[in-house]
């Protein structure tokens, strides 16, 4: 067996369906804990550290080259999302990690990216939360519950959402999303 081959939770599937588009979306994640001496300095050093402004809890920020996405949790917890081309992630995480508490957390989640006029419709037939701009705006980031499956929710545009839930029920969450695609079609 070749060991150099990288799998994925739901192995790089995408699928239009309708109007929809459907594809799942790799990311390396990492959990940023602020420790209790940090917490009135965390907002500064991470903007030191990141070259972005940190967002308030439930929103997320991309850095210029958009290969990097912070999103507030909670009042002492970030997730950060690097993308494939992102140069130097390990030069990042070393540097963040002298002042937070790091965890990676990229083999625990599967990222769905969701598009299209119709995603709307699709989300809202499993989804509890109103997405509508004047509810949910762009860049806004929440946990919630579809299908019985915690998912992690985010804004992208006004077409498209980035969709994360735990890697061990990824055929599931792709059949939930997948089947109110369908159903909507």
């Amino acid at each position: 067996m070749d060991r150099n081959i990288i799998t994925t939770p739901l192995n790089g599937i995408s699928q239009k369906i309708g109007n929809t588009f459907l594809k799942e979306v790799v990311f390396e994640i990492f959990c940023i804990s602020i420790p209790k001496n940090m917490e009135r300095n965390s907002i500064k050093e991470l903007k030191k550290i990141l070259k972005i402004n940190p967002p308030k809890i439930g929103k997320s920020t991309l850095n210029n080259e958009g290969s990097m996405r912070l999103i507030k949790n909670s009042i002492d917890q970030y997730f950060i999302l690097f993308s494939n081309n992102f140069k130097n992630i390990h030069k990042m995480i070393s540097t963040l990690e002298k002042s937070f508490y790091i965890t990676e957390q990229s083999d625990a989640w599967a990222c769905i990216e969701i598009s299209g006029p119709q995603t709307y419709s699709c989300l809202e037939q499993i989804c509890t939360l109103d997405l509508y701009h004047s509810s949910f705006e762009i860049n806004s980031a929440s946990r919630t519950l579809m299908e019985h499956l915690n998912v992690f929710i985010i804004k992208v545009t006004e077409e498209k959402f980035l969709l994360l839930s735990a890697s061990s029920s990824a055929p599931s969450f792709w059949e939930a999303i997948q089947t109110s695609a369908e159903n909507i079609t």
